[in-house]
């Protein structure tokens, strides 16, 4: 039956694409070769012909999942789910708050410690983070209820990846109790105390005002589409390039999530495009000043643009097979790579700093006992 159906699908999906071809190319930002561009020959096993979106081309964006009409579908999703709700106007948002965003940071931490003792999916715990920032969004609770919530959408993922049911006994209570105990020594007022009638109708609350939208992309995720389109259009030429980028992206990824709220101002999907760009700076692919504004000078300068062997028209086809990849005009771009190459840079800088103490603890620990009370003296 598969293999009947599935070519019958196909022609109503080219037949489709032909109606509204001019839609297609307009929404793809085809890239059509001029003459001195067709002439150029492939070097250095690199592509140089300008990327053209093929009937093939799109069949394999069906085959993997990563249509440009499903890439909409999820911006859309994204909108709805991060919007802040109509119900609260005026109300301080909690990702303006600097109390809320240190206790998000370590709820955040809390979650992926719970996760990784229940044998859960990283991609649950990047879920539950996104959720977490789209209920407060529309809620505007306060820290006080970070442990149930937190919690509460920790199971609630494990639920809908898993497709089975979870009772209520299931050992979740105890880890929102710690949590809620670890935010009252760090001096958090009025913490909720946690039952499991609390969580059961914390629970219920965030499915009612997510719309029982459980299924919203992650950071990764849209990682994963990007990369996968650009292989598709570039003939995976670069592929091993591209890998590398997303191994390095998925290395931050969860640093950048845990302490920065992601909001309809900072989606998901920029994020995403910005480290996606990043990596090709650093893998080669791409230089600084073609992600830069003109206005914006030095924006990014961390990353080392010396390690770029591609000539002028190659950079010219990358950006425009990133656009592609990317369903995004080149200023969209632009704005994501600043946005992602700040955060990048301040997750730099604080490996760094840990680097540094945990240099330093080293140092005490070999020292004599009167020699490192000293030295923590002089530390303070």
């Amino acid at each position: 039956l598969h293999q009947v159906q599935e070519p019958a699908v196909r022609h109503v999906q080219r037949w489709w694409r032909k109606a509204k071809s001019k839609t297609e190319s307009e929404l793809l930002h085809i890239v059509l070769p001029t003459a001195a561009q067709a002439e150029q020959k492939t070097s250095a096993g690199l592509v140089t012909s300008p990327p053209l979106v093929t009937e093939e081309m799109l069949d394999l964006f069906d085959r993997y999942g990563v249509s440009t009409e499903y890439l909409q579908l999820r911006k859309q999703e994204e909108i709805q789910v991060m919007t802040p709700s109509p119900n609260t106007p005026g109300q301080r948002l909690p990702q303006q708050d600097a109390q809320w965003l240190r206790s998000r940071a370590f709820a955040a931490h809390w979650m992926i410690e719970t996760c990784r003792q229940k044998n859960i999916k990283s991609n649950c715990w990047h879920s539950a983070v996104m959720l977490l920032d789209a209920y407060s969004m529309k809620t505007g609770f306060g820290p006080q209820m970070l442990p149930a919530v937190s919690m509460c959408l920790v199971r609630l993922v494990n639920k809908y990846d898993r497709s089975a049911f979870i009772p209520d006994h299931c050992g979740y209570l105890p880890y929102a109790q710690e949590l809620s105990r670890n935010f009252a020594k760090q001096g958090v007022p009025n913490m909720t105390t946690i039952t499991d009638q609390l969580l059961r109708e914390t629970e219920m609350h965030i499915l009612r005002v997510l719309d029982w939208n459980l299924d919203i992309p992650t950071v990764d995720q849209w990682l994963t589409m990007y990369t996968t389109r650009f292989n598709i259009i570039s003939k995976f030429v670069y592929e091993k390039h591209i890998s590398m980028v997303e191994q390095q992206s998925m290395h931050f990824v969860g640093e950048l999530i845990k302490g920065e709220a992601l909001t309809l101002q900072l989606p998901a999907r920029e994020l995403a495009l910005g480290l996606f760009c990043y990596g090709l700076v650093s893998v080669g692919l791409l230089t600084v000043d073609r992600l830069q504004p003109t206005e914006a000078p030095g924006r990014g300068s961390a990353v080392n643009a010396g390690n770029c062997a591609l000539s002028e028209a190659q950079l010219d086809e990358i950006l425009s097979i990133l656009e592609v990849s990317a369903d995004s005009k080149l200023e969209a771009i632009q704005r994501a790579y600043g946005s992602a190459a700040l955060r990048f840079n301040q997750v730099c800088q604080m490996f760094a700093e840990l680097q540094r103490l945990q240099a330093q603890q080293a140092e005490r620990a070999s020292m004599s006992p009167p020699a490192a009370v000293v030295r923590a003296h002089h530390d303070v």
